[in-house]
């Protein structure tokens, strides 16, 4: 029979004390991987004005604009010309993935 030297097994007694209030509130959450397209994506989407999941011109041109473009109306105009396939003169839901390749290629990323 093994002699009890009186101190406790400190794995079990860890498994069985609660964190303390100050220890919850100070967790650290785990990030989530995002992708560079992502993060472009969700920065166009807060342009979008009407949440109607389109950018029109005004829009897109505001993106650009408050994204540090020299001269927005030319990057929106590019971004119409690559992005919006129906030729509408907005980027629908549909073009989204080309409206991020062009922002992307442009140099737009996540600082």
């Amino acid at each position: 029979m093994p002699l009890s030297t009186g101190f406790h097994n400190y794995n079990t007694v860890a498994k069985t004390i609660p964190p303390t209030e100050a220890q919850v509130t100070t967790a650290v959450p785990v990030p989530v991987p995002v992708t560079e397209a992502e993060v472009i994506r969700e920065m166009f989407k807060k342009y979008d004005a009407n949440n109607d999941g389109v950018l029109c011109r005004k829009e897109l041109a505001k993106a650009f604009k408050d994204w540090g473009a020299r001269i927005p109306w030319w990057r929106t105009r590019g971004a119409l010309c690559c992005a919006n396939a129906n030729k509408d003169g907005a980027i629908n839901h549909n073009e989204w993935d080309d409206l991020v390749k062009f922002a992307s290629d442009l140099g737009h990323t996540v600082k």
